[in-house]
């Protein structure tokens, strides 16, 4: 299972952070158009991401406890290969919450992804996800958002 810490913001102006984030990073990032069905299940989240246009995916579980400013979030992540199948069966099984639709554009650094999320009919954001948990002392400050 992977653990980090995430950090979300809403962004207001898309471009005046992809300009910060390429300062930062010195990388245009990753563009994906993605598509993450939702399923009902008792605890956490259990969702299928589709990449478009291929439609391979992915099967992610998560779980998060929230913190005062940041969450803590363990994941399992299985590659998919056949999500129209998958999905399918999952909603069969265990019913679909819901469908969000998004353009993505990813900032990797040593321990670290940025994402830029542009998310149909909710907004922008900007996630960051520290992946080194084990790094991180109690009541250190991760990252600062200005």
């Amino acid at each position: 299972m992977r653990h980090s810490i995430v950090l979300k913001a809403r962004v207001s102006d898309m471009e005046q952070a992809e300009n910060a984030i390429f300062d930062l990073t010195e990388s245009l990032g990753t563009f994906f158009v993605q598509e993450d069905v939702y399923f009902n299940v008792p605890n956490g989240n259990l969702k299928l991401r589709i990449m478009h246009p291929n439609r391979c995916g992915q099967l992610i579980y998560n779980s998060l406890s929230k913190k005062s400013d940041h969450k803590l979030s363990e994941s399992q992540v299985t590659e998919v290969e056949d999500v129209l199948s998958i999905r399918a069966t999952l909603a069969a099984a265990l019913g679909e919450r819901g469908t969000i639709t998004k353009k993505r554009r990813v900032f990797t650094m040593e321990d670290a992804r940025i994402y830029l999320d542009d998310v149909d009919q909710i907004g922008q954001f900007i996630d960051i996800a520290v992946s080194s948990v084990k790094l991180v002392t109690p009541g250190a400050v991760v990252v600062a958002v200005t």
